[in-house]
């Protein structure tokens, strides 16, 4: 594997690339700059080898004053003086060619290319013994395993990527849509059909409805592949509009609900909740993102290796489009299970913690989105009976309980601590906010019933 140059502390300089377009193309482009970068890096080659040349010619004569007669030291020193000097002239030639080059290195013509890893030169490996590098054993010709096949590659000159890639894309292969299917069935329903999302082999769980997965595999692949009517298929389906309420029989015979006798109930996933605040607060942008992130052009990057990208870039758009970096983590996604960006994240966890109810109760995105979620409240209808059962629908999807409204009007009834000079709007708006974080915080908004 061929990875890209990530720069290092004293060139500053991102390289090898994947590139975009065809290599004809991107020979074309880069054929004038390339001309140019070997020149200057042939002066700078040139120049370093002669400094390390006078450096070393002049640690030989340092040595040779020390033991040389009084009657030659000073023509001795002399030369040696002479030496330094051409030696501070080579070294600010040096600088200035460095600078030169690295000058040029920034100015690389604007390809469309990606920071990703790329084919190197493949080879067949051999077998380490116990792991040992250094104890070498058969070569392990490169091909599918023995189980699946075992085919050879077509291509000597490839790693084999982009065949295995291939072989799982296959109309023909059976296992692929199976796979697709279960995860899709996965997070619709919480758990699989296989509950092993990652595993269909020995070690992995058998599928519960065996029949019910090749079946919805079958009209994957007889709908052209389409995930769109997968999902139409699953969510039009009795089973998916079961009601979540627990049954006594059911809940003794079937405790883990593998026989899918109700819909499990789930938490919504980090993104579906960051998605939800916006959305009932008005300020989501459900348009598509067409443009890239503000990223700065390549000639003012100044991460390295060791000071890598660290920027966050902020979004009105669904977080489908939020920018995953893999070193840093969102907090917000860790604090709500977020996918691991280091690792394959097949099912992910539902945790229950503290810091999530800190997370409502004090961020600042949450108390913003609460403030707008208010004005559209405050906007929308005119009297305080109205706008509860706005509110209530918008966030919750029903009307408030006799008792949830009789709390919330003896809330709006009691006299506000309000700043001096303020409007009865401002103050209006801050009940409303405060009614908005409550919303947000109940279990029915978070979770799918």
């Amino acid at each position: 594997t061929k990875y890209a140059f990530p720069g290092i502390e004293l060139l500053k300089v991102q390289k090898d690339f994947v590139p975009l377009v065809s290599k004809e193309e991107h020979e074309r482009i880069l054929q004038p700059f390339r001309e140019k970068e070997r020149e200057l890096q042939k002066r700078h080659d040139e120049l370093a080898s002669k400094r390390k040349s006078l450096e070393d010619e002049k640690a030989k004569l340092d040595k040779k004053i020390k033991s040389a007669p009084e009657t030659e030291r000073a023509a001795l020193t002399e030369q040696n003086q002479e030496l330094y000097l051409q030696i501070e002239d080579v070294r600010k030639k040096v600088r200035t060619a460095s600078e030169a080059l690295e000058k040029h290195t920034k100015s690389t013509p604007a390809v469309p290319d990606a920071y990703a890893v790329q084919d190197g030169k493949p080879a067949d490996a051999r077998i380490q013994i116990k792991g040992d590098p250094d104890r070498k054993g058969d070569v392990a010709p490169r091909k599918f395993l023995d189980l699946l096949g075992g085919q050879r590659l077509n291509a000597t000159n490839q790693s084999g990527r982009l065949e295995l890639a291939n072989w799982i894309a296959d109309a023909k292969n059976p296992l692929t849509p199976r796979v697709i299917v279960n995860r899709v069935w996965h997070y619709h329903f919480g758990a699989g059909l296989v509950r092993t999302p990652s595993d269909f082999g020995t070690r992995g769980l058998p599928p519960s409805h065996p029949e019910l997965l090749d079946h919805l595999a079958l009209r994957f692949m007889d709908g052209g592949w389409s995930l769109k009517k997968l999902h139409r298929e699953i969510l039009l389906s009795r089973t998916y509009q079961m009601s979540s309420d627990d049954n006594e029989a059911a809940l003794e015979a079937d405790p883990d609900n593998t026989l899918l006798w109700r819909v499990n109930r789930l938490r919504l996933d980090a993104e579906s909740l960051r998605d939800t605040l916006m959305f009932v607060s008005g300020t989501l942008d459900l348009t598509p993102m067409n443009e890239a992130h503000p990223f700065p052009p390549q000639n003012k990057w100044e991460f390295t290796q060791h000071h890598p990208f660290k920027d966050v870039y902020t979004s009105r758009h669904r977080s489908v489009y939020l920018m995953s970096k893999r070193l840093t983590a969102l907090p917000y996604l860790q604090t709500f299970d977020g996918a691991d960006p280091n690792a394959n994240t097949s099912a992910r966890d539902s945790s229950v913690t503290p810091l999530q109810a800190l997370y409502f109760m004090n961020n600042e995105f949450v108390h913003e989105q609460a403030g707008k979620f208010a004005e559209r409240i405050v906007k929308t209808k005119q009297d305080d009976r109205a706008r509860l059962d706005w509110a209530f629908e918008m966030a919750l999807g029903r009307p408030p309980s006799r008792e949830e409204r009789k709390r919330v009007e003896q809330f709006l009834a009691q006299p506000r601590v309000v700043k001096v000079n303020s409007k009865s709007d401002e103050a209006t708006l801050a009940q409303w906010t405060s009614v908005a974080r409550v919303l947000f915080r109940m279990n029915e908004f978070l979770y799918l019933d």
